[in-house]
């Protein structure tokens, strides 16, 4: 098993409607490390986590999500250490084959509780 860093972005809902308004592009990301046999697994699954997060994120403001590795950047980071601190990289969340991260630690708790593992 291979650790890879995965990292994609995405809108909030009030982000989504605010930049269809206003023709703006701001988004937030999320990255997380995940163990996987290699970095074809490891895209693949990386993009279910974030259409999964982005969805269950919309359904609590009753809306379909946009999410799509199309429509939102999502990427394996080769060189992590370029990019980020060995201490920012410690703090990241690591995900082990088939299983669910805690989505409410990634947005703070934004789901009010209602995203259960």
């Amino acid at each position: 098993m291979n650790r890879y860093l995965f990292i994609f972005g995405y809108e909030t809902p009030e982000q989504f409607k605010y930049n269809s308004e206003c023709g703006t592009d701001d988004e937030d990301s999320i990255a997380f490390f995940l163990d996987a046999p290699d970095e074809g697994a490891a895209i693949n699954r990386g993009r279910e986590i974030a259409a999964e997060f982005a969805q269950r994120l919309f359904a609590v403001a009753g809306m379909e999500s946009p999410w799509s590795p199309d429509n939102y950047a999502n990427w394996i980071e080769h060189r992590p250490l370029d990019r980020f601190s060995g201490l920012a990289l410690e703090t990241l969340d690591v995900v082990e084959p088939n299983e669910t991260p805690n989505y409410d630690d990634w947005i703070g708790g934004g789901f009010g509780g209602s995203i259960k593992p």
